[in-house]
């Protein structure tokens, strides 16, 4: 036997009934208090420059503010405004509680290490995860001779990283090399060496994605920058 169309409304004003009387129920218990309501906001993207990401990681060192350089080219620092970063990144010889005061104020999540020239009490190194990758973090004016793959490839094998990001050159590189990745950010300053008489001013993003890393190494050319984009797969 078919039920009739009225069984059908009467079943519908009570499932109505009982809906509306559970969400009275539920407005008291959030407003007492009792009941935590959450709500989902997606990971908000954030645009730099030209580009947009979602997990962006600025990734720099070697100011040497005001030993070896004034500040930091207006050029770079007008990227380098709050609201536009997730974290940062940096590989010491900031050789200022100023230029870290300014770091925080790019971005509350800040992770230095020690450079040579730093007194401020940063770690030697540091080891960040961002879901299943391992970053290392180093100065690296521990390596010997300065720069040289075969050391830092020891150093990341020691830390148990994937990415080993390391300073102290003030010559940006990003490479392969006996299984890892390895950055460095360069000088943000452009500050000298004793082999680097006029380094160019540089500094990295960047965007950890599922499968892939992609950085953004900014170079100043004259008074503007430049964007070199390099895609690193990650492993399985």
């Amino acid at each position: 036997m078919i039920p009739q169309a009225s069984f059908f409304r009467r079943v519908l004003r009570v499932c109505l009934r009982v809906s509306a009387g559970f969400n009275k129920l539920r407005a008291r218990l959030v407003a007492s208090g009792i009941l935590l309501v959450t709500v989902y906001t997606p990971p908000r993207k954030l645009t730099f420059g030209q580009h947009c990401f979602h997990f962006l990681v600025l990734v720099i060192g070697d100011f040497h503010i005001p030993d070896r350089s004034v500040c930091i080219h207006p050029a770079f620092k007008a990227l380098l405004s709050p609201g536009k970063i997730h974290h940062v990144w940096c590989t010491g010889n900031l050789t200022s509680r100023t230029i870290y005061d300014q770091l925080k104020f790019i971005c509350a999540d800040v992770h230095v290490v020690k450079g040579d020239f730093d007194q401020l009490p940063f770690p030697e190194t540091k080891v960040l995860t961002v879901g299943n990758l391992k970053i290392g973090l180093t100065h690296g004016h521990q390596s010997v001779p300065w720069g040289s793959r075969a050391s830092l490839s020891m150093l990341r094998r020691q830390l148990n990283v994937d990415v080993l990001i390391s300073g102290h050159t003030h010559v940006a590189e990003a490479y392969q090399y006996d299984g890892g990745i390895f950055l460095n950010p360069g000088s943000v300053t452009g500050a000298f060496t004793p082999l680097q008489r006029d380094p160019q001013p540089t500094f990295m993003l960047l965007d950890i994605q599922e499968s892939t890393i992609n950085l953004y190494t900014y170079r100043l050319v004259g008074n503007e920058h430049k964007v070199e984009r390099t895609e690193f797969p990650r492993a399985a």
